[in-house]
């Protein structure tokens, strides 16, 4: 593995490291098998193929396994890369089932990772991160509802550290069609001065459900993936000039998301093969 592919499998599963919780479920969304036979399908794996465009367009595999315990709550996540295990995450729950916290440790058992989940009303209203090692950092993303239980803000605060250049600082006047977030106001983090919010659009399929709803294992400033009821093709800014900042494809089967292709994020790009589990 290259040190540039080192890189970014460290940025990819520091991002799905990151926890996040929708007031329903505590791991990917299930979805009952149509058959009738009661099972839930949970998605117990993701086989993901990085293509670096820099290095002769160099082909680099990752794997993650997710573990659930008998009420089908997500307890772990397993990653590894070419065949090697990179880390792992934990999932802790209070005595009310709600997600506590989420827990990600290196391949050798060091915490690098500690998220704390505080709720308002049965609904998730921040995350804590503490972040150790080479960059270490405390910051807090929180979240806001209206009445009828949908998200509106996001705001993120740096409590320790400081906070990197193309870092979302908040997603505010969050709107929804046929319950998908398809417009709101970005805000980047900047220096000297932070630029101003870009309002957004957002497309999606409607094939198929989105099977990372209420992820606890996604970056929490995923709004669209962690609070939309399909999948995301194309995210633009509503204004000109429309050039995409967010493209994905997929293919589906049974019903489910089988493949996601992502366009490139800097001169990688990746395509994740999803496996399924009726439970």
């Amino acid at each position: 593995m290259t040190k540039s592919n080192l890189n970014y499998f460290i940025l990819l599963f520091t991002g799905l490291a990151i926890g996040f919780s929708s007031c329903e479920k505590d791991g990917p969304d299930p979805d009952t098998d149509s058959s009738g036979s009661g099972c839930a399908y949970l998605l117990t794996k993701e086989d993901i193929v990085i293509v670096d465009s820099t290095n002769g367009n160099s082909q680099t595999t990752a794997t993650l396994t997710y573990t659930y315990n008998s009420s089908n709550k997500l307890v772990k996540l397993i990653k590894s890369a070419g065949g090697t295990l990179m880390g792992y995450d934990t999932i802790l729950y209070t005595t009310g089932g709600e997600v506590d916290s989420v827990k990600s440790y290196t391949a050798g058992g060091t915490l690098e990772v500690s998220k704390e989940f505080t709720y308002s009303s049965g609904r998730i209203s921040s995350i804590k991160e503490a972040v150790t090692g080479t960059t270490s950092y405390t910051r807090t993303a929180a979240y806001t509802y209206n009445g009828s239980g949908q998200l509106t803000d996001m705001n993120v605060s740096y409590q320790v550290g400081n906070f990197d250049d193309e870092e979302i600082e908040a997603i505010t006047g969050i709107t929804y069609t046929n319950g998908n977030i398809t417009g709101g106001n970005v805000d980047m983090f900047g220096t000297p001065v932070n630029p101003p919010a870009v309002p957004a659009t957002i497309e999606y399929e409607t094939t198929a459900p989105n099977p990372y709803k209420g992820s606890v294992i996604l970056e929490p400033v995923k709004i669209p993936e962690l609070f939309s009821a399909n999948n995301m093709t194309k995210a633009y800014p509503t204004g000109s000039p429309t050039t995409p900042f967010i493209e994905n494809e997929y293919t589906y089967e049974n019903g489910r998301v089988k493949t996601l292709s992502t366009g490139s994020v800097g001169q990688y790009s990746e395509v994740r093969t999803l496996t399924y589990e009726c439970k």
